[in-house]
């Protein structure tokens, strides 16, 4: 009976071992979890189909001002202007992927599904107003750009073709017209220099954003 009982005691120990070190390597494993998302750019919410709060990350509690108290997603006001949205594909758990504008800001929005075990559905809001700006701005600038090059070619052809027919038999007239082609070659120039200046870093932007994109 002795033996049998210390057998089942060191047998306990030895389960009771195990049972700590799997808890541990799981805590561990969440701590990892959660480090990495603290990490990104983008605020994350991990909510199942009745919207409870699963995961969220550092980055949503400081943009949203999220009271740790709410564990429901759908009662973060802060949140108002995505309810609709994401209600909407928890209903039909269908993906999204929009833009939605908050207090002067938007936002990229992706709801993404996860099975394990059951269905969650994984959140993901980035602030890319400051990439709208200057999507708007470029815009803008090339629309602007684009009507400025016409002045200096259509300068230049007229100038050029009254030369060419003979118009001209005055030297200083003949100078200043010269002088004009050659002051709106140099605009041109800029306006080209610009141009290319704005196609560099907006591929530079691209890539930036392609990059982030990447590691969500």
């Amino acid at each position: 009976v002795r033996n049998l009982l210390g057998k089942l005691s060191l047998k306990n120990a030895l389960m009771s071992k195990k049972i700590k070190q799997l808890l541990t390597t799981i805590e561990i494993k969440a701590e990892n979890l959660q480090s990495i998302i603290d990490s990104l750019q983008a605020s994350i919410f991990v909510v199942n189909s009745f919207g409870e709060i699963i995961l969220v990350n550092k980055r949503a509690i400081e943009e949203f001002n999220l009271n740790f108290l709410v564990k429901n997603i759908f009662e973060i006001d802060s949140l108002k202007n995505f309810k609709g949205n994401i209600e909407n594909a928890i209903e039909n758990k269908k993906q999204l992927n929009i833009k939605i504008s908050q207090n002067d800001k938007i936002y990229r929005t992706k709801i993404n599904n996860i099975y394990d075990n059951e269905l969650h559905f994984l959140i993901t809001i980035q602030d890319i107003t400051d990439f709208e700006l200057s999507e708007k701005l470029r815009r803008e600038f090339v629309s602007n750009a684009s009507h400025e090059l016409k002045t200096p070619i259509t300068i230049i052809s007229g100038f050029i073709e009254t030369i060419k027919l003979g118009h001209i038999k005055d030297e200083k007239k003949l100078e200043y017209f010269i002088n004009i082609i050659e002051k709106e070659i140099k605009r041109l120039a800029q306006l080209t220099e610009n141009l290319l200046t704005l196609s560099k870093v907006e591929k530079i932007l691209e890539e930036k954003r392609e990059y982030k994109e990447l590691n969500l």
